[in-house]
């Protein structure tokens, strides 16, 4: 029983190792090649970009393969199995997206009160990228990062931590209003999961946050209209 286990293992291991490999194999060619001048500034964003986000859920599942997890334990303790997803779970993924809507009112209401505008970096930062890497963005990028920040480290480390580490991702926008509330979804959301062993709820939300930015960027809308990513 015990070689016909490895056996079966075998193929997703070595399926989730390679490409995991080729991932950051990928990924360093593209700093290198943006060091060198081989590549753009935009090439080899886009490219670190996908493979980064990419590698955020292939690092996870290959760990928890190398502990001896079969892929069906793997997506019930990411919290993706179909019992994960209920009407329960959904309408929680609904309500965090209301609130986010919320903020946005509240920023721009701050916004035209004070006349101080807050800036959002996403606009510029994606504006640049072809139709297929915002479409990757909006909908993949979510998935990878619900995986790794929700379903994987929030049972290790907790939602605080987490949700920290959450928002320092988000850094790389230079601008304190995608942090801020980055790191307010990645707080809330992490415990959201803890409660409901779902990653449901976090996915719908961060699914529905990316892709109204995504209509922002394409229909050039006012950039408070993406706070974050």
């Amino acid at each position: 029983m015990a070689r016909r286990r490895a056996r079966k293992l075998s193929a997703p291991k070595f399926f989730f190792y390679s490409v995991t490999l080729i991932l950051l194999l990928v990924a360093a060619a593209s700093l290198i090649g943006l060091v060198i001048g081989a590549l753009s500034d935009l090439t080899a964003s886009i490219s670190f970009t996908v493979c980064f986000s990419l590698l955020l859920s292939f690092i996870v599942v290959s760990y928890l393969l190398h502990k001896g997890k079969s892929l069906k334990k793997i997506v019930k303790e990411l919290g993706l199995s179909r019992s994960a997803l209920t009407t329960k779970t959904i309408g929680y993924g609904i309500l965090l997206f209301a609130i986010y809507i919320v903020i946005l009112f509240a920023v721009a209401a701050y916004s035209v009160t004070t006349g101080n505008q807050v800036n959002s970096n996403v606009q510029q930062a994606l504006g640049g990228y072809p139709l297929w890497a915002i479409v990757f963005v909006s909908v993949i990028a979510p998935l990878n990062e619900e995986i790794a920040f929700r379903g994987f480290l929030v049972p290790r480390i907790g939602f605080l931590a987490s949700g920290i580490l959450f928002g320092i991702l988000h850094f790389g926008y230079g601008s304190w209003s995608e942090i801020i509330v980055a790191l307010w979804f990645g707080i809330t959301g992490g415990y959201v999961f803890k409660r409901t062993k779902s990653l449901y709820p976090t996915l719908i939300t961060h699914m529905a946050v990316n892709v109204l930015t995504a209509i922002t960027i394409l229909s050039v809308i006012h950039p408070m209209m993406s706070l974050v990513h």
